[in-house]
């Protein structure tokens, strides 16, 4: 799933879509990969598929 959401994050061979990164990323986060988790961290910094907090 990590690498279906970097595909939406960036728009890598699919539309640029940051809600489904967002539930890509969650759904790897639950098998503990680190890589979700630090996008995760990220796309919350960046307010991207989230609303952002400022």
């Amino acid at each position: 799933m990590y690498d279906r959401g970097k595909a939406y994050y960036y728009g890598e061979g699919v539309e640029q879509n940051y809600d489904k990164a967002f539930s890509a990323f969650s759904h790897a986060v639950k098998s503990n990969n680190a890589d979700a988790q630090t996008a995760l961290g990220v796309m919350y910094i960046k307010g991207r598929g989230v609303e952002r907090d400022d």
